[in-house]
């Protein structure tokens, strides 16, 4: 299992967003609230003899919900699930996170389509 889906399983143990979990965009007839995500940086660890086990990743999540309350409480399930991750496998035998972070979260309203958006940007290393 690589990250992204065991990413994946573990934010699907939160009930509000189970299942409803995408790369990149969600489609059009989703009803919120919904998580997407999307990968802003992989790096491969190289050193003078080669490749390093290690790959550090930045990520960046945004929740669609249509109140703030929700959302409110939608992300501290979120922050709880990737502070959770540390120091183990994560998903079904997937990669071992050595360190992993929120860097930024914001919120934001969007008066096109009425919804609450939450963006966080986690950096992780595994």
């Amino acid at each position: 299992m690589n990250f992204e889906e065991a990413l994946r399983y573990e934010l699907n143990s939160i009930d509000e967003i189970k299942n409803k979990i995408y790369p990149l965009y969600a489609p059009q007839e989703v009803i919120s609230p919904f998580l997407v995500y999307k990968k802003t940086m992989l790096k491969y660890l190289m050193t003078i003899d080669g490749r390093l086990n290690g790959i550090e990743a930045e990520y960046g999540l945004v929740l669609i919900t249509k109140t703030y309350a929700e959302a409110q409480n939608i992300s501290k399930k979120i922050m709880d699930v990737v502070f959770d991750m540390f120091a183990r496998n994560i998903g079904d035998n997937g990669p071992y996170i050595q360190a992993i972070e929120i860097v930024n979260l914001g919120d934001e309203y969007e008066y096109e389509t009425e919804c609450f958006r939450t963006n966080f940007k986690i950096e992780v290393k595994y």
